[in-house]
């Protein structure tokens, strides 16, 4: 009630919980302005490689690398301020591992 007495109710809002227990891949800190961790969160045989690429929101490769581990950490200090996609691919079928987005301040 408000001080009329006069009681009023908003519209419904309905919120999406995403499950971040299931995502394949986790990159931290975000935003960044030096480093970037991504970690690999795969069912795939110890012995995979992975094709990580970063892009500028232009979709411009700005660097490729392969990683044997589920770990993987770049210097980022070097690009310009924006937002760039990480996408993980194993090396061994081609096939999207995830993808995550950062921001470099």
């Amino acid at each position: 009630e408000d001080i009329d007495n006069n009681i009023t109710y908003s519209n419904n809002v309905y919120i999406n919980v995403i499950d971040k227990s299931n995502l394949a891949v986790c990159l931290y800190p975000n935003p960044t302005k030096n480093l970037i961790n991504l970690t690999i969160n795969t069912k795939t045989s110890s012995t995979d490689t992975f094709n990580i690429t970063v892009s500028n929101s232009s979709g411009m490769v700005v660097r490729t690398a392969k990683s044997t581990q589920s770990t993987w950490e770049t210097g980022v200090s070097e690009l310009l301020t924006g937002t760039y996609l990480i996408r993980v691919v194993n090396a061994k079928d081609n096939k999207l591992v995830g993808e995550a987005k950062f921001v470099k301040l």
